[in-house]
């Protein structure tokens, strides 16, 4: 599949020809291809890719709209949060690809 050279294609263009497509279909059709190799072999992903590269991975969080609540009442709603996370992490998006605001 030469996945890194199709990446490089869409991403940079060819030669003379610069696509430069936006990097959302870029990666879309990126993991399209992962996904594909990955059916084709039987393998996952991560094992494609060299396997898992680390154990832990910093995260940043934001529960949003925190200027709207008083200190006591953005504390609670951490820790609300935090007490889910006992069985793993859930991460979700309010906006789509072109930073339109989901409902």
């Amino acid at each position: 599949l030469e996945i890194d050279r199709h990446w490089e294609t869409l991403a940079l263009g060819k030669s003379d020809k610069l696509y430069k497509l936006p990097a959302q279909i870029v990666g879309t059709i990126d993991i399209a291809l992962w996904d594909i190799l990955g059916k084709e072999t039987g393998q996952p992903i991560h094992r494609l890719m060299g396997g898992p590269a680390r154990k832990n991975i910093p995260l940043y969080w934001s529960v949003g709209s925190g200027w709207k609540m008083n200190p006591e009442d953005m504390l609670n709603k951490v820790k609300e949060i935090l007490k889910q996370f006992d069985d793993g992490l859930i991460i979700t998006s309010k906006i789509d690809s072109s930073g339109a605001r989901l409902q």
